[in-house]
């Protein structure tokens, strides 16, 4: 039976955290699941002392300091030891039978990352991978930039890279190609650098469509932008 170690990382109050553990005890199958979650703190709080009341399940990390998104999860993992990584943002919810197309997506040895559809809450294409440009942007396809109908979005397909709010990952080749970049904090393009690092070595991101998963993004804020 596969293992699977999913890692989700908070700052500050996210009360949107307690969705995304309701949905991977409920939807776990018959993979062998467990749960890390690394909570941060901001000028507003944290959410450790209610993430260890109201789940005493999930493996809690409580940092005293907000060291950022990438060294968080890398942290993480040096704390689990299964076959699988899954990264989660707080703020998605995963759906019936998300994890067995995922790992069968890395039984090809070219995939480092497999990663589902994004939706909103309302049901719309967020993104289907995302698309990079030779100037460092990135455009989520299927999103209001680059907008197509369901059909000619929803088909799996090697992608330049996909966003973390849900990546499926090999512990192993995680590791060797040496986790999240820390320069990056406390900005963002963890997951978009590693991808590329994953791409210069031969291996891809891949876009799995079979079970979407639910993304309640939260725009960035206009310093974390001009960060």
């Amino acid at each position: 039976m596969s293992r699977v170690s999913c890692i989700s990382v908070t700052y500050g109050p996210t009360p949107e955290i307690f969705s995304l553990l309701e949905s991977v005890q409920r939807h776990t199958g018959d993979v062998h699941c467990d749960m890390t979650v690394v909570t941060q703190p901001s000028d507003e709080g944290t959410m450790a002392e209610e993430i260890a009341q109201r789940a005493p399940w999930v493996r809690l990390i409580a940092l005293e300091t907000n060291i950022g998104f990438g060294p968080a999860n890398n942290l993480a993992v040096q704390q689990v030891d299964s076959e699988f990584i899954a990264f989660l943002n707080p703020d998605v919810v995963v759906t019936e039978g998300w994890i067995p197309p995922l790992i069968s997506a890395l039984n090809d040895s070219r995939v480092f990352v497999a990663a589902p559809p994004l939706l909103s809450i309302e049901g719309r294409v967020d993104e289907a991978g995302q698309v990079m440009f030779s100037d460092g942007g990135s455009d989520a396809i299927g999103g209001p930039q680059l907008s197509f109908d369901y059909q000619q979005t929803m088909f799996s397909r090697d992608v330049d890279y996909a966003s973390a709010a849900c990546w499926l990952v090999r512990r192993s080749v995680f590791q060797k190609l040496g986790g999240f970049d820390p320069v990056y904090t406390p900005a963002y393009f963890e997951d978009s650098d590693l991808a590329f690092t994953a791409y210069s070595q031969g291996l891809v991101s891949r876009l799995v469509v079979d079970r979407p998963i639910v993304h309640a993004h939260a725009e960035a804020s206009q310093s974390r932008i001009d960060l």
